[in-house]
């Protein structure tokens, strides 16, 4: 009788299938929650560009926990998986507030004054919270912890620099379309 029969419990073939499928569940998860978190965004924006603006601290500082991560030989596991959603609502939140403070103030830099305050507190808070599960005998819970406050640093720091970056940089492209447009 072969040894992967039905009858096996449970043989490796089922196993790698509830593994893939896991695996797709959680990817289609992920980019369900970047789709619904980007129409929702554009919902309270009202603008592509804006919406753009708002969700790059989210991929930037996505992609530099993925790659710090992968570099310190961290790994992802099914219990640090959990703090996606919560990465994601918590770094779309601050540049909401960026947006927002730029749209309602004459002032040149969109992070100045007490929203940018607030938002570096709260992070920090955030971040040390959340650190202290890095400190967990567990593995799992520590690795949570450490993705938390890797996450939230990275997208708080992309937040500070890359997004008024752009916002000055889309200003002054504005300003220069504007003038050539009055000379014409």
């Amino acid at each position: 009788m072969p040894a992967d029969t039905d009858t096996d419990a449970p043989s490796w073939r089922r196993l790698i299938l509830r593994a893939v499928l896991a695996l797709t569940g959680l990817a289609v998860a992920g980019v369900l929650a970047l789709v619904l978190t980007f129409l929702v965004i554009f919902w309270s924006l009202v603008s592509l560009r804006d919406t753009v603006f708002a969700m790059t601290p989210l991929v930037l500082g996505g992609l530099m926990t993925i790659i710090v991560m992968k570099f310190t030989g961290q790994d992802f596991y099914f219990a640090n998986i959990v703090v996606l959603p919560l990465l994601l609502g918590i770094a779309m939140d601050s540049g909401i507030h960026v947006i927002h403070r730029y749209r309602l103030s004459s002032e040149a830099n969109p992070i100045a004054g007490s929203t940018s305050r607030a938002m570096f507190f709260s992070a920090l808070v955030n971040i040390s919270s959340f650190g202290t599960l890095a400190l967990a005998a567990h593995r799992g819970m520590s690795s949570m912890g450490v993705l938390l406050s890797l996450g939230l640093a990275f997208m708080l720091l992309c937040t500070f620099v890359v997004l008024p970056a752009l916002i000055r940089r889309d200003t002054h492209s504005q300003d220069q379309v504007e003038t050539a447009r009055l000379r014409a």
